[in-house]
This record gives C-alpha cells, structure tokens and sequence, in this order.
C-alpha cells in the first residue's frame, strides 16, 4: 500500500499536480486488502441529514439561551425625561389612538339612535342575522369590507363611503405652536394628572373584581353565582345553537335598545339596570376595609330609645362627610356645640416639640381627633370609643406654665401609653362633656343589660 501511495506521488509530481490534490484524491480512495480501489462520494446523504440536524439542534438552543446582555442594552437605551419628545410622543400617541377614538364614537351614534334610520337598519340586520346564526358571518364579512376598503384608500381611490356614522376631524394645532417654560410645565402636569386618574379608575377596577371573585361583599357575588349557575343548567338542557342565539339576541336588546334608554335616562339605570348596580356597588380594597373598621365600631354604639335619628334616614351631607372622615356608623355625628370641633394639640410626653395640631369631636359614643392636614390622609386620625376609655384625667404637661394646664389624659387598654390632648380652651368643659357621654353610656349599656334579663 505505502509503495502505490509513493508510485502516486511521483507520477503528480511529473504530472505538475500539487500535493494538496494528492492528499484529497488520497482521502478519497478505499485501499483494501483485495488490491481494488474504491472512490466513495465526498458527502453520503447521510451525512448530509446529521449536518442538518445538528445545525437546527445548536440553532434552537442559541435561541433557548438567555442573553442578559440585550436587555442591559434595552436598559441604556431608555431616553430621559424630555418635554420635547414628551409632545412627540403625545402627538403620536393622538395620532394612533384617533382611528379607534373616531369608531368607539360612531358605533356609540349608531346604538344610540341619532340617526334613527341608520340604527334601525342596523338593529334589524343584527337580529336576523342572530336569529338565523349568522352573526359570526356578519362579523367576518365587516371586517373584510373594512380591509378592502382601507387597501382601496391606499392604493390611491377616494372612498367617502362608510357604514358608521363618523364625524368631521378638527384640526387640533394646539401641540403644534411652540411653547414657552409655563406651558411645557402644564403640559407635563396634564400627563400627569392624566396617569394618575388612568391608574386610579384602573387600580379600582381590578381591585373591584378582586372582591367581586373573592366574596368581599358576599352579597353580590351571590347573584353572580346564581345567574353563573342559571346559564349552566340552561346549557345543558338547550342546544348550544340555540344558547348562541339567545344570548347574541339578548346582547342586541340591551346596545340598541336598554343601553339608549339607561344612558338617557339615569333614574331609569339607578333602579333597573342590574349590572350597573352590581359594579357600583362593588367596593373597592379602601372601601371594603373601611366597612369592616365601621362594623367592628358598631359593636360600641349604645342603642338609645329616645334618639330620632336612625339609619333608614339620609343624614345631613355635613353628618355624611364627619362619618367618612373617622369612618363611623351613620348614626354618629357631633353633638351640639361640637359641630366644628375643639381646637388642640396631640402632645408627646417623651418628645415636646412632637406635637400634631389639630381638632377634637364628641359624638354620643366615640371621641374623635382629627389632625389639622389629614383631608387626604384619613389613616392619621384617630377614634376613641368612649366605651374603651378606662381611665379620663385632667393633665398640665409642663410644669414650668402657669394655671392648672390645658390638657386632658385619655387612658385605653389597646394602647400602652395615654392620649395627650393639650393647648385645650375651656378645658373643664371639655373634661366635663366626655365624662357625662361616658357615664350616659354606661347608663344606657346597664339599662339594655337589664332588659334582657327581664325578657329571659
């Protein structure tokens, strides 16, 4: 074999031939045993398939790899706060939510009956085709009319035509002057303003069918069940064409025909429309925990026979307003001479100078401190039951000041140190008003207790 393989070598060497052709002619020929030489091809198919396969196998597990770098890059690439491409971006998004502004408006014409014609036309169109189970065709066939005729316009014809009820765009050049520092500011506070009443109605959204899934208010979610409930039994005794059918109908009565007169009528929605009055009576995180701090605060209200005032009763706007600030039962409101509160100061024996300012209420049962900036932050008030008041005493914090003090001492179990109210004027009037609300309470409480044992 090394004797053929060097006759080979010489006979390319007097040819002119290269070694390099040698070595690949070599690659190629089978040296048996036999003698025989066998040129086999430079690539079988089945080579051919494994490259194949291999290639597809390292490609998929690049693109199952994680590269952190790509999002590090994303991260750079983040543009800073600018009021320029801030009304860039503003004028673009207007821009791309126009088209679907100008259709939620016309299909609101058209159910809502301005064009009495056209609507009827359409509401028509609409119950055959759900009688007949043809409303996914109808649905299909619009949304191929749509993309035709948007092709039609961007290959240059003029179509005017349309099956909804548009209006006539405004120009709006209002972003398009330049602007100076104060309006950049208020356009900055506009988008503002508009993320935080977005992210408000959304965070009450999602919070409302959070408690709407969870039983936060048990009630609601009960009629829920048991339409949910209804609808199951219905589906399984009718067949699904006809499910289909009533429940396309039903959806038509209530755009074209319900929804109008809701809309124009809003009593009318109050009283009857059950899905209105399910949302709006789905409380909200907040609300929900501020009806459960106002039952757990019920259980101190002393029931008094002689007081006129009850809950079946609208209160007062001012009475409604007291009670959602210190979340208190409706029947709560500040007695005569309370009405605008005692002013005072939250005093910290430990700290002086950490002192809250603020005003004091006297209700039949609770005593109530509300701080001078706390309209928006509800959380830094604070309610007392006079019920869970063990201990009440007049006070003069600093010894160094003339008089008798101005403050008054509350002691409550839940609480390791006392409640300081101080800077009080009259305080022994104050002093004198709590302490008779107390004892008519616990008046009242052996009064009530006494009743019930007669009636065992």
């Amino acid at each position: 074999m090394e004797e053929r393989l060097a006759r080979a070598r010489r006979q390319n060497s007097v040819e002119g031939g290269g070694s390099v052709d040698v070595c690949e002619e070599a690659a190629n020929v089978d040296f048996t045993d036999s003698g025989t030489v066998n040129k086999s091809p430079k690539k079988s198919r089945l080579y051919t398939l494994q490259a194949w396969i291999l290639d597809k196998a390292y490609t998929l597990m690049a693109d199952l790899s994680e590269d952190p770098e790509e999002d590090a890059q994303k991260m750079e690439e983040e543009e800073e706060l600018s009021v320029k491409i801030l009304k860039e971006n503003i004028k673009r998004a207007r821009a791309g939510y126009q088209p679907i502004g100008q259709w939620m408006k016309a299909v609101n014409r058209l159910k809502s009956w301005q064009s009495p014609s056209a609507t009827l036309i359409a509401f028509c169109i609409y119950m055959y085709a759900s009688w007949h189970g043809w409303l996914i065709s109808l649905i299909l066939g619009l949304m191929l009319w749509h993309l035709t005729k948007t092709w039609l316009i961007s290959v240059g014809c003029d179509i005017k035509f349309s099956l909804l009820p548009y209006e006539e765009l405004n120009a709006n050049s209002e972003l398009e002057r330049n602007l100076g520092l104060s309006d950049k500011f208020q356009i900055v506070l506009m988008v503002a303003k508009k993320v935080q009443n977005l992210a408000r109605d959304l965070a009450d959204s999602l919070e409302k069918v959070h408690n709407l899934v969870m039983w936060g208010k048990p009630a609601i979610t009960r009629r829920l069940y048991t339409m949910i409930l209804m609808l199951f039994i219905a589906s399984l005794l009718l067949p699904g064409q006809w499910m289909m059918t009533l429940c396309a109908m039903m959806v038509g009565y209530k755009l074209f025909i319900t929804g109008n007169l809701y809309a124009k009528f809003p009593r009318l929605r109050a009283k009857y429309d059950s899905s209105h009055i399910m949302w709006k009576n789905l409380p909200t995180h907040q609300q929900l925990s501020r009806s459960r701090v106002i039952s757990q605060r019920q259980t101190y209200v002393v029931v008094n026979p002689d007081d006129t005032v009850s809950e079946e009763i609208d209160p007062a706007p001012e009475h409604k307003a007291f009670c959602e600030l210190f979340s208190l039962p409706a029947t709560e409101f500040p007695l005569p001479g309370w009405e605008d509160g005692k002013r005072c100061s939250l005093l910290n024996k430990d700290k002086p100078t950490n002192f809250k300012n603020g005003r004091i209420y006297l209700t039949n049962n609770f005593l109530c401190f509300e701080r001078t900036k706390s309209r928006r932050s509800k959380s830094q008030n604070i309610v007392i039951a006079l019920a869970e008041i063990t201990k009440l005493e007049k006070a003069k914090p600093f010894s160094i000041l003339p008089g008798a003090g101005m403050s008054i001492e509350v002691y409550i179990p839940s609480v390791e140190k006392p409640y300081m109210f101080g800077g009080i004027l009259g305080r022994d009037e104050v002093y004198a008003s709590i302490v008779k609300e107390m004892e008519k309470g616990k008046h009242q409480q052996q009064r009530r207790g006494s009743g019930d044992i007669k009636q065992d």
